[in-house]
């Protein structure tokens, strides 16, 4: 006997219009703000403003792709799709992530050889930049914090404040430059964030390959789980147990519970009823469960 629940989280839909107005914003804000770095990093030859340019260009992706997934996240399962659409969120992180990667090895490269041939940097602008950064970089940010509490949101929010302290470094620099007259700093800073950012694109590929790979969700003890699992009436056993996520948010799992041979209907549906309302705990909203009765 295989049995089968599948839960939607209708507080997504709740929020949806105001996640998407606030995001739209910050995206706005973001995208602007990017093309005015990479102008202000050629005119003052700025190799720190573009490695934060290549920064903040990987957020703009990051803020538009969360955009358009926000809305396709909406869209139900079809023959196509049966699981919908979540999975769209991986692939935008293994693009955002890859993005981020290769613009911060760029700008290390370059980088680096402005250690050996030291290029004179207009401090004064790079200060200004540095200011607009924290202010435009601090808009999205309150943009953002007057969002719900949906995942996206809140992780997109961190990468925001993240950038504000990106900025505050390249502030730091720039007075550094200006009042000891050390352009090498300039370099040395583009080092430091292009390493912290191929950091955080790391942190963000890492969870993609465990999702893509279907392994245990990270925040679920597999052993721990199972032993739950028993502890629910009538479950003798419960074997070929897995579990695995569609976005790193939202998990699956499917198992055979072994059951006594004289269990009544009533008891099947009890049995399954305490099952759910374990899995929720675990945040687990689709499962899949074949009784077999020994």
């Amino acid at each position: 006997m295989t049995k089968s629940n599948h839960e939607n989280k209708n507080h997504h839909h709740f929020h949806s219009h105001n996640i998407v107005s606030n995001i739209w914003l910050a995206f706005l804000l973001n995208l602007f703000f990017t093309i005015i770095e990479f102008i202000g990093g050629i005119l003052f030859n700025s190799s720190a403003i573009l490695a934060d340019a290549v920064h903040d260009l990987g957020d703009t992706f990051a803020l538009g792709s969360t955009l358009y997934l926000e809305k396709r996240s909406l869209k139900k399962e079809n023959k196509s799709y049966s699981f919908g659409y979540r999975r769209l969120s991986v692939l935008s992180g293994m693009l955002n992530g890859s993005i981020l990667i290769i613009g911060a090895s760029i700008m290390f490269y370059q980088a680096f050889g402005r250690l050996y041939v030291v290029e004179e940097v207009n401090s004064v602008g790079m200060l200004g930049m540095a200011v607009l950064g924290i202010i435009f970089n601090g808009l999205a940010i309150f943009s953002m914090k007057k969002t719900s509490s949906s995942l996206n949101a809140r992780a997109l929010y961190y990468h925001l404040f993240e950038d504000v302290m990106g900025w505050v470094i390249v502030l730091i620099g720039a007075l550094g430059i200006y009042f000891f007259k050390l352009p090498i700093i300039d370099p040395i800073l583009t080092i430091g964030l292009s390493i912290y950012i191929g950091y955080n694109a790391i942190k963000i590929l890492i969870p993609v390959y465990y999702i893509l790979m279907e392994s245990t969700p990270r925040d679920i003890d597999l052993a721990a789980f199972e032993a739950d699992l028993k502890t629910i009436n009538h479950i003798l056993d419960v074997h070929d147990l897995h579990l695995w996520s569609l976005d790193g948010n939202y998990h699956l799992m499917s198992a055979h519970f072994t059951v006594a041979k004289d269990l009544t209907k009533q008891d099947v549906i009890k049995l399954r009823e305490e099952t759910d309302n374990l899995c929720k705990g675990y945040n687990i909203y689709h499962t899949t469960i074949e009784i077999e009765f020994k």
